[in-house]
């Protein structure tokens, strides 16, 4: 039942609704900053520079990653929060002011650091604002502000510039990412502090020591493996359609986005039914049987049932690796162990940018598909041997402790 009650009991409370529309307010304004490419074509820069653009953001984020999920068990998740949204609102307001490439770099970088607070802190106080056993649930229902705002940024981005936009059109479009950032960090101001607690100062060990000692293990496999698989529809499957001669790649995005969607609407609860393990399990599952039903398409409307599937494996994965990583340590370094997760699915990208690209310049679609969806099955199917024993247990009714 939702409800605006919001003592602690219920998950469908004011905290929640307010977490969920910060989230979506920050992706939106961040995923509308996707067009800075035509930025930097205006300002005369080729592709090599947009390359090293989004290359040193990813290398950024990556190198802060353990920094900040120190700062927000050290300061609590909600200031980490309101900071990583003003200084992601500050640098959409100063990349009008850019005359430099240099300048660019810098700010691109420190963009895409505050977008990796952000995402480290809103998975952990959305853990917290959860009933006992519920913290998944949480995770992926208020990731669907999330999948929201990745739908319309670009969208609004769209709505704004037109093709040959005029340096004032971008300043306006500049102006309205930056209002979209301010409002997602004000909307968590009214988040009640008590969902904010930072680590004690007794147990504020290095982030070396209590990586070592509460090893995450082969979940961070399964991290490497869902990005790995995730740079199909965010870099490979527009080249895919242009290879193969489909028209354009909208049916994919039509079928892909709103099944992640619908599913985790409709399917909330699953975890409490069949455990946190296999609903991951699941979703892996159902990416590498996207990506081979993919491999023979050639027209347009086959497009459909691997976008249908691999939305699908969106919405069963992402919040239930986290969730589950973050379990194998204690709950005060749950910011720790969230950035640490978060860092391995950085690794994936980064692996997928460079390893993927090349396997189809070498070697075609069809082998880099089965060679992503390989990896994805051997990668998972190592963690699954490894998580055996839980996996077989019959999960509680109710999620409440369940341990699957």
């Amino acid at each position: 039942m939702i409800t605006s009650a919001d003592d602690g009991s219920r998950l469908y409370g004011r905290s929640f609704y307010l977490v969920f529309a910060a989230l979506l307010a920050f992706m939106a304004g961040y995923n509308m900053l996707l067009h800075l490419p035509k930025y930097v074509e205006r300002l005369g820069g080729d592709i090599k520079a947009i390359t090293g653009v989004f290359a040193l953001g990813w290398a950024g984020s990556l190198l802060a990653r353990p920094f900040l999920g120190r700062w927000v068990d050290r300061i609590g998740s909600r200031p980490v929060l309101v900071i990583a949204a003003l200084a992601a609102a500050g640098v959409a307001l100063a990349f009008p002011q850019c005359e430099r490439m240099q300048m660019m770099y810098l700010l691109r970088c420190a963009l895409q650091v505050s977008m990796a607070a952000y995402l480290t802190s809103i998975a952990v106080l959305a853990a917290r604002i959860a009933p006992a056993g519920r913290s998944a649930e949480s995770l992926a229902m208020i990731g669907v502000g999330g999948l929201l705002g990745m739908m319309f940024g670009p969208l609004l981005g769209d709505a704004i510039l037109p093709r040959d936009a005029s340096l004032t059109t971008f300043r306006y479009f500049f102006l309205l990412a930056m209002v979209l950032l301010a409002v997602s960090g004000g909307l968590i101001l009214l988040v009640p502090e008590r969902y904010s607690t930072p680590q004690p100062l007794g147990t504020r060990e290095g982030f070396l020591r209590i990586a070592w000692r509460h090893r995450p293990g082969p979940i961070m496999l399964v991290a490497i493996c869902l990005a790995c698989a995730q740079t199909v529809p965010v870099m490979l499957i527009e080249r895919f359609v242009t290879y193969r001669g489909i028209d354009h790649v909208t049916m994919f995005f039509l079928a892909y986005s709103p099944t992640a969607v619908v599913l985790r609407l409709l399917l909330r609860r699953l975890p409490a039914h069949i455990g946190r393990r296999r609903t991951l399990l699941m979703g892996m599952s159902c990416y590498v049987v996207a990506w081979l039903l993919l491999i023979p398409v050639d027209q347009q409307v086959w497009l459909l049932l691997p976008a249908i599937i691999g939305g699908a494996g969106h919405c069963f994965s992402y919040p239930f690796l986290v969730d589950l990583a973050a379990d194998r340590m204690p709950a005060e370094h749950r910011g720790l162990a969230t950035s640490m997760i978060l860092a391995a699915t950085d690794v994936g990208y980064l692996v997928g940018f460079f390893v993927w690209g090349r396997l189809v310049d070498a070697y075609g679609f069809s082998v880099t598909l089965a060679v992503i969806a390989a990896t994805c099955a051997a990668g998972t199917g190592y963690w699954a041997w490894t998580e055996r024993a839980l996996l077989r247990r019959r999960p509680l009714p109710r999620c409440t402790g369940e341990p699957a």
